[in-house]
């Protein structure tokens, strides 16, 4: 029984961990267009 408790604790660490990276990821690429856009604006 405490074994699965564990098991789906980690899961939900896991899970929130990779929500965390992906939403990372997404600002990384949304500022990445940002300053591409600024960029061509300037230009």
């Amino acid at each position: 029984m405490s074994l699965q408790g564990d098991t789906f604790v980690s899961t939900c660490r896991d899970l929130h961990l990779y929500s965390l990276i992906q939403s990372s990821q997404q600002v990384e690429t949304l500022n990445i267009r940002l300053s591409i856009s600024q960029k061509t604006s300037s230009n």
